[in-house]
């Protein structure tokens, strides 16, 4: 090493994964005390790993530090290294400023550790099979862990691993909560962080919230999904009845719902949802996979967000729209919602366009993006010409809604702007007389 620091000014350092390994010791000639950021992607080898301990001496100022295995997105599950490795544990204990914490790799020491760093604001873990927070009595303990957190991100294996982790976080005020796995989550599973989270986590400052089966993990790391079979779609399924203990978290900002083969809603839940997260301006509750069960909701379901969701700019459901409502000339108040812009519809079913379009026209005051993005059975974005007949003409169908919809409301601008100047003239001539 040189006896002088190289770079004594600077502050943040991240790196890119280098596919040889023999450069990787070198990085630490970059290296210097006041150093804040490190951003190090981790090939998995115990040399490696034995370089982690002596940066934590060489940079005692890390306020934020994202470690991670470079190599862990292309493996599947089941041939992960070890998680949980002492040279990680022994690197996060040394540093005590920490602000911002992404690892893939932490044991219960680090966990522990972590849980009582006055100014841990922000923390994403890979969490291994094995690794069982403590548990906390009845007493609340001395000192109370992760105070200063607001933002949490659990990656797991088993969605199930995670209900005993939210008990150390019933102090927190977290703000953002996302809890992803990139395995087939049964909906037991699902509904017992449904529950957990609920129970765990404080109601009245979480704006964000993320669970379920997704195809990312942490930032550049991506995952191709198994695809569950039709006979296995009931074990994964996630109920309407199954939503209720998230109703309680009614200042949601955004909401992302994940299950490999969706959810059964029905209208009935819709008209629960809707007034239970009146500030969403994001909604996203959809299949993983391409795999999905036929929607239960309607189009009168749909409605429900526009009544009770003024703010929502951003819908993507699965609902069934062969039926249409008729118009109800006996309502008192117009269902009407102005902020939606993009609606997306996935496999959503649909048979007469200008029907649709003239309904949906009428309850989300556009002008609304109406996406019919093709989806595999694994999960991505498919092209058209690999397809089959049925999602071919689906699409083909909801791209005439969308059409239709802006010219609808082309007219529909008009319509309000003459109503409006007649109702100025009327207004005007009574005050005259």
């Amino acid at each position: 090493m040189p006896e002088h620091i190289l770079l004594p000014n600077l502050r943040s350092l991240g790196t890119w994964a280098a596919q040889d390994e023999s450069t990787f010791p070198y990085l630490r000639l970059l290296l210097n005390p006041c150093l804040k950021n490190l951003s190090w992607p981790l090939p998995v080898t115990p040399s490696n790993l034995s370089l982690l301990p002596p940066l934590a001496r060489e940079c005692p100022s890390l306020t934020t530090i994202y470690i991670r295995n470079y190599e862990f997105g292309a493996l599947p599950a089941a041939d992960l290294p070890d998680l949980q490795h002492p040279a990680v544990s022994t690197f996060t204990r040394r540093l005590s400023r920490l602000e911002h914490v992404t690892l893939e790799k932490a044991d219960r020491t680090a966990f522990d550790h972590l849980a009582h760093i006055p100014n841990l604001r922000s923390l994403s873990l890979f969490l291994p099979r094995r690794l069982q927070p403590n548990t906390f009595s009845a007493e609340p303990p001395d000192p109370l862990p992760f105070l200063a957190l607001r933002t949490l991100q659990f990656h797991i294996l088993d969605l199930e691993v995670a209900v005993p982790y939210f008990p150390a976080f019933a102090y927190s005020r977290l703000e953002l909560l996302r809890v992803s796995t990139n395995a087939l989550a049964r909906n037991s599973a699902i509904a017992a962080i449904y529950t957990a989270v609920s129970s765990h986590i404080a109601q009245d400052t979480l704006r964000s919230l993320a669970i379920g089966t997704m195809t990312t993990a942490f930032p550049g790391s991506y995952y191709a999904l198994p695809v569950p079979a039709q006979h296995d779609i009931p074990q994964f399924l996630v109920s309407g009845e199954a939503l209720r203990p998230l109703f309680a978290f009614s200042d949601l900002v955004c909401l992302t719902l994940r299950s490999p083969v969706g959810f059964d809603i029905d209208d009935t839940t819709a008209w629960l949802m809707a007034p239970a997260w009146p500030r969403l301006t994001f909604l996203s509750i959809i299949s993983a996979t391409g795999v999905s069960h036929p929607p239960s909701l309607t189009l009168y379901g749909l409605s429900a967000f526009s009544r009770h969701c003024p703010a929502l700019c951003e819908l993507e459901i699965l609902f069934d729209a062969r039926h249409v409502p008729p118009f109800d000339g006996t309502a008192e108040i117009r269902n009407f919602q102005q902020c939606l812009g993009c609606l997306s519809v996935g496999a959503s079913l649909l048979e007469d366009p200008p029907a649709v379009a003239t309904f949906l026209s009428g309850i989300f005051a556009g002008p609304v993006d109406i996406n019919s993005t093709l989806i595999g059975d694994d999960g991505y974005v498919l092209r058209e010409a690999d397809a089959d007949d049925e999602m071919r003409e689906r699409s083909k169908l909801w791209r005439k809604v969308s059409e239709l919809v802006s010219i609808i409301e082309g007219a529909r601008v008009e319509e309000r702007h003459w109503a409006h100047m007649a109702s100025r003239q009327r207004y005007g001539s009574t005050l005259r007389a």
